[in-house]
């Protein structure tokens, strides 16, 4: 899911296992959320702050809905007490990972396309390049006669 997609969330999505996005170019799919997903989405529900007539999933200390600049500086933050780099670091980089990730463990190209909400599969080619140190380690497990 992308950044602006989830803080578009309001909190009628609590509880649902699909939830219908608006995605890129006004695109809809529906995503998927796993059963701990959920769960932590509850919890999260009872700490929440809320403001009258303000139904976004995503508040800041004052119930205010979040922004994109806003997520960015939290994970910053979190970079920054985690000693990571944080000069690379933002939100869209989780949505990167994920997909690299998900491609390293051995799924299907297409099944992380439609995950990431991709209608070209060549967007979703770019997660699957692979880096020079990689392509040399799978050649040299090669057995060569």
């Amino acid at each position: 899911m992308r950044v602006s997609e989830m803080l578009s969330l309001d909190i009628s999505v609590i509880g649902k296992t699909e939830i219908p996005i608006k995605g890129k170019k006004d695109k809809y799919r529906n995503v998927l959320i796993p059963d701990k997903l959920i769960s932590i989405l509850k919890e999260y529900l009872k700490v929440r702050i809320a403001r009258p007539n303000i139904d976004k999933l995503f508040t800041n200390k004052n119930g205010n809905p979040l922004s994109r600049k806003y997520v960015d500086v939290i994970i910053k933050d979190y970079g920054k007490a985690a000693k990571i780099n944080i000069r690379k670091l933002h939100a869209h980089a989780f949505r990167h990972r994920t997909a690299i990730n998900l491609l390293e463990l051995g799924y299907n190209l297409f099944y992380v396309a439609e995950l990431l909400g991709h209608s070209d599969i060549n967007t979703t080619r770019i997660y699957a390049r692979k880096t020079k140190g990689e392509l040399l380690k799978a050649i040299n497990s090669l057995e060569l006669i």
